[in-house]
C-alpha cells in the first residue's frame, strides 16, 4: 500500500523536479539512472579512474560504474604512483 502510494506521489512530482538526484539514495535504479546521475562527461572520467584503479571491479557494490577496456577511443588511463599524476591523464 505505502510502495504504491509513493510511486504515484513520485510520478506526479516529477514534471516539478530539477531531475538531479543524490547518488547514494539510487537503490537499484539500474546503469543508466546512474549514469544520468553523473552526466555524460563526469560519468566517462569516472570510467577512467575505474579502469585505472579497479579494472576487475572489485568495488562494484552500491551505484557501480562499470570498468571498460577503452572509452570514447581513448586507451585506459595507466596505473600511476600518485593522485597528482592520475589527475593530470585525466585532464
Amino acid at each position: 500500500m505505502h510502495v504504491e502510494w509513493t510511486r504515484r506521489f513520485s510520478e506526479a512530482v516529477r514534471p516539478f523536479a530539477s531531475g538531479a538526484v543524490y547518488v547514494n539514495n539510487l537503490g537499484d535504479k539500474g546503469d543508466e539512472r546512474v549514469r544520468s546521475a553523473y552526466g555524460p562527461s563526469e560519468y566517462e572520467r569516472l570510467v577512467l579512474l575505474k579502469n585505472t584503479y579497479d579494472p576487475d571491479n572489485v568495488f562494484r557494490l552500491n551505484q557501480n560504474i562499470r570498468p571498460k577496456a577503452h572509452t570514447s577511443g581513448r586507451q585506459p588511463a595507466r596505473a600511476v604512483g600518485n593522485h597528482q599524476e592520475a589527475a593530470t591523464q585525466l585532464e
